[in-house]
């Protein structure tokens, strides 16, 4: 897991939508890496052929989601951020990957119930 700044335009987007305030880095596990390739079909996410994710067509107030679509190798420094786990979570299925310089740190768990 880490600590990490959206791009720009997704941080924008966020905070725009209320999901997220502008100042508020996200903490999300890294799910693919430099040279990985990862695509975006359909409603569907790809990491080297292998599904991990899928996408919402509409967030829980009605409106339509961004997608990226296509297929890339991550390049030096670029990291897909993604809780696969979570349906709902805004990550890398909607606004692509992240550069390494907007990661902050790693997210350590320091307690637990």
């Amino acid at each position: 897991m880490v600590i990490a700044w959206p791009p720009a335009p997704a941080r924008d987007f966020a905070a725009r939508r209320h999901y997220l305030p502008a100042n508020v880095p996200l903490v999300k596990r890294v799910a693919a890496e430099p040279g990985d390739t990862v695509c975006a079909l359909g409603q569907e996410i790809f990491v080297d052929g292998r599904w991990i994710a899928n996408r919402l067509i509409r967030d829980g107030a009605g409106r339509p989601m961004p997608w990226w679509t296509g297929c890339i190798t991550l390049r030096r420094g670029a990291m897909l951020l993604l809780m696969a786990d979570s349906p709902a979570s805004f990550d890398g299925r909607y606004f692509g990957p992240t550069d390494r310089g907007d990661i902050v740190g790693k997210a350590t768990l320091l307690w637990a119930r």
